[in-house]
């Protein structure tokens, strides 16, 4: 197991264990980074814990990814997912921190009904420029539904959204062109 870790305060107890995590629990071909201090902490969504970039490491399905017991964030930007599935996402028992996850620059066609349910930290979620052409009512169902605040669907074709976001009442909807 490659892991990478790099720790950006060295301050408490708190970061000793996190960067033990960090060592002991990134998975391959991640690495992983412990988030301490306000800017680092503002990009996982306000949590302190671990990061874990696996951006650009052609992955095809995540379900092999078991995310260390810190995670608050995911970056799986850039790889070669083409559907987001309970067969494709990492394991539920790693999701329930994560506060932001970025999916983008993938090849994402189809997200399964309730494939976010167990996600119930989740504050930001990047979908931009995937194949998205669609999404179903209920894909946001369960946790996300109400923790989500941001979601970025840009650079994708959308032509049905199926009542998609009812029930989003945390969601900050924002309108941008699309070009």
């Amino acid at each position: 197991m490659a892991v990478h870790c790099r720790l950006t305060v060295v301050t408490g107890v708190v970061v000793i264990w996190l960067l033990r995590v960090c060592e002991a629990e990134c998975p391959a071909p991640c690495s992983c980074d412990v988030v301490q201090d306000d800017v680092d902490a503002d990009a996982a969504g306000g949590r302190a814990g671990v990061a874990v970039r696996c951006a650009g490491a052609q992955l095809k399905s995540l379900a092999v990814v078991a995310l260390p017991p810190a995670a608050v964030s995911l970056d799986v930007s850039g790889n070669r997912l083409d559907r987001l599935d309970a067969a494709s996402l990492p394991p539920p028992a790693g999701v329930d921190r994560l506060s932001t996850a970025n999916f983008s620059r993938n090849r994402i066609a189809a997200i399964a009904t309730e494939s976010f349910g167990g996600w119930s930290g989740l504050v930001s979620l990047d979908l931009s420029a995937n194949r998205l052409s669609s999404i179903d009512h209920g894909t946001f169902r369960g946790g996300a539904q109400t923790s989500l605040q941001n979601l970025d669907l840009s650079a994708n074709r959308l032509t049905d959204v199926d009542g998609a976001f009812s029930g989003m009442t945390n969601l900050f909807r924002s309108a941008a062109p699309s070009h």
